[in-house]
């Protein structure tokens, strides 16, 4: 892993970041500050699948255990990997919307949306409101896919808040649903 980290440690510290982003949104915190703990999650997230699949296509002649274990860890590395990439959006993308944000809509009426779900409480209007943030997050990445790119080349990626509002309210209900499950269990 990166530096001296070991897998657990690397996989703790992506999921500590992915909680500090939802945190940090649901806070309202400066964008700046989301964005850099963001761009540190999208590159230790990057780094963190890579390695874990070269370890793997060397662990697939070892035990059973070593290759379950680190199937999982990139498993979770790409979740986050995914989790922060949402959260992001190219530069050129983000200079085309400046002012015009049509997203804005759907990141307050997912937050609203998430918080009336999770103040119920009944699993049925969790998994209700869960689809339907699904539905919004879509809505933002078609929003986002219709404005033209400059190339098709790697760019810079920035903080895109709306999407990390529809992730971060999405987040919160898929955990009280988790919660819910614990506590029946």
């Amino acid at each position: 892993m990166a530096g001296d980290r070991s897998v657990r440690e690397t996989i703790a510290e992506l999921e500590a970041l992915s909680q500090t982003v939802i945190q940090r949104v649901a806070a309202r915190v400066a964008p700046r500050d989301i964005e850099q703990t963001v761009l540190r999650g999208l590159e230790l997230s990057t780094e963190a699948a890579q390695q874990l699949s070269l370890q793997l296509e060397s662990a697939q002649r070892g035990r059973f255990e070593e290759v379950s274990y680190l199937s999982e860890a990139l498993e979770l590395a790409e979740q986050k990997l995914a989790f922060f990439l949402g959260s992001t959006m190219r530069r050129s993308v983000a200079a085309q919307l400046r002012g015009r944000d049509d997203a804005e809509v759907h990141a307050v009426q997912a937050e609203r949306l998430a918080a009336d779900a999770c103040a119920t409480g009944a699993i049925d209007r969790l998994v209700e409101a869960y689809k339907a943030l699904e539905g919004l997050e879509a809505r933002v990445v078609e929003l986002r896919s219709a404005v033209k790119r400059g190339s098709s080349g790697p760019e810079p990626r920035v903080l895109d808040l709306p999407r990390a509002r529809v992730l971060a309210a999405r987040r919160s209900v898929g955990a009280a649903v988790v919660e819910l499950d614990s506590e029946d269990s």
